[in-house]
């Protein structure tokens, strides 16, 4: 069992947010407000907090990579770095808790950059979505998704999607693709050049391909479940993924970023899920 949670906890929230723990419980933007169970290290081992506290003058991290969102991790590199301790203990899950002990300041954050670069380890899954909160994008002023949600929340969703993901300068960035009435199969309206999963000759080419037609079939056939899911549900989803894309051929690439899944409709009527992405850049190749 581990210790319980010091009054000198800090928990850096899916935003950025630092919060101390416990003084801060009513910021938490969840549906906990009393919980009766250890909530920081649930919210880091499921909800892609990080959490920080001192110990006997060391800093002792804890977060999990996979879950970290970028957001999430700058915040933390800031706040280890303002740690001057001789030594600071990491804790990062992947299958299981890893631990270190290493210098505090530079070092630290040295080291959590080094693991956020690591490749992913979630019990062998290729593909992984932890899902974000649509109310805290929508609080996020620099959020680039907030104006899409918007618009959605809006019901201004039949016309011309095209115009307004330009207007927004996200065209690039998305994926726009239609479900047929008469098979239930996605095909790819746009594929945006920005998103470079697949060299651009293939984003190019992809319009009227079905969608789990992709170089890493693997990968297309979890787009298109996840595409299906939002259709049917009517519900938009925020995420973050982690992905290992394996196209056919090829060698095995680490792709992370965040995405947008929303269910659309054009002036026709017909059923499309507008998704847009945008890639988290930290911890260098990694994702």
């Amino acid at each position: 069992m581990r210790d319980p949670v010091p009054d000198n906890c800090v928990l850096i929230d899916d935003a950025g947010r630092r919060l101390r723990w416990p003084q801060d419980r009513r910021r938490v933007a969840l549906a906990y407000r009393d919980p009766d169970f250890d909530f920081p290290d649930y919210a880091v081992r499921n909800l892609g907090f990080a959490m920080i506290t001192q110990r006997n003058g060391a800093a002792c991290v804890r977060f999990r990579p996979a879950f970290c969102g970028r957001r999430t991790a700058i915040s933390l590199l800031a706040l280890a770095g303002e740690s001057h301790g001789a030594r600071a203990a990491i804790a990062y899950f992947g299958r299981t808790w890893n631990h270190e002990v290493c210098r505090g300041g530079a070092p630290l954050q040295q080291r959590l950059l080094e693991i956020l670069g690591e490749p992913l380890d979630e019990g062998g899954a290729p593909f992984l979505a932890v899902p974000r909160r649509l109310s805290g994008m929508l609080h996020d002023r620099g959020s680039p998704f907030a104006p899409v949600l918007r618009r959605w929340l809006d019901n201004v969703q039949p016309g011309d999607v095209r115009e307004f993901l330009e207007t927004h300068r996200l065209y690039d960035r998305s994926m726009i693709v239609q479900r047929m009435p008469d098979t239930g199969a996605f095909v790819f309206r746009h594929s945006g050049a920005g998103l470079q999963l697949y060299p651009s000759s293939w984003a190019r080419s992809a319009v009227g391909r079905h969608l789990h037609d992709q170089p890493d079939h693997a990968y297309g056939r979890w787009i298109a479940d996840a595409c299906r899911a939002v259709d049917e549900a009517q519900v938009p989803r925020h995420e973050l993924i982690s992905a290992t894309v394996t196209p056919e051929g090829r060698n095995p690439r680490p792709w992370r970023y965040e995405r947008l899944m929303l269910p659309w409709r054009d002036g026709d009527g017909a059923r499309l899920v507008v998704s847009v992405s945008l890639r988290d850049h930290l911890g260098g190749g990694r994702r």
